[in-house]
């Protein structure tokens, strides 16, 4: 079944980064789509490739659909912001949740969020996101075992305490160096890149393409 027809055979759709997801409970009613569809990034806009992949595939499913498809960007929270948005709207199909891994280490991370990740069904994986730990260039660092032994706590930044994509990462790379870290929440990539550029972090991990 192509993705335009599975999308077709549900009620309730989430769109992810890495897959579609929807939820299951509401068996189908009406011709699908009857108004606007709506796709919620978790993210800023222009602040990770999240969005823009999100803007591309909203064009394409629009032409498909021969309907209007909008962005709306609901960053914060590790991503949960957007994604407790999404659950509290109808079942029916019309509001879509273009998300990363974030869906499901979000909550692994912080346990109290207000959603589970079995309430959503994967359609289909969209992509795969590429990673690169990015540095400040006056550290001297042109290596991760330079990295090795500091004597203090490295300042790693993330998109927003949760989204642990990010926080796994930082965890194994400290944990292979033996030293200590601290993650330090940003809104989007866009300032967390900021950061290491003007110094105010000693690295990020920043999105470097998809596959």
């Amino acid at each position: 079944m192509n993705l335009l027809n599975r999308l077709k055979s549900i009620t309730a759709a989430l769109a992810c980064l890495g897959g579609l997801c929807a939820a299951s409970s509401v068996p189908a009613q009406e011709v699908w789509p009857n108004r606007t569809v709506r796709i919620v990034v978790p993210f800023p806009a222009g602040g990770a490739s999240t969005d823009g992949m999100a803007r591309a595939f909203a064009q394409e499913l629009a032409k498909e659909l021969k309907t209007s498809v909008i962005v709306e960007n609901r960053p914060g929270g590790g991503t949960s912001v957007g994604t407790l948005a999404v659950k509290m709207q109808p079942a029916d199909g019309h509001t879509l949740l273009f998300q990363s891994d974030g869906l499901f280490n979000a909550k692994l991370t912080t346990p109290q969020l207000a959603y589970e990740p079995s309430e959503f069904e994967i359609i289909s994986p969209l992509a795969q996101t590429n990673y690169a730990f990015i540095v400040p260039a006056n550290r001297g660092w042109e290596q991760l075992e330079n990295l090795r032994g500091l004597d203090r706590e490295l300042d790693v930044g993330t998109l927003g305490i949760g989204v642990s994509s990010y926080s796994i990462l930082a965890a194994r790379m400290t944990k292979h160096l033996q030293i200590k870290h601290r993650m330090v929440p940003y809104k989007g990539g866009v300032d967390g890149v900021k950061a290491v550029m003007a110094g105010e972090i000693d690295g990020y991990f920043a999105t470097v393409g998809l596959t």
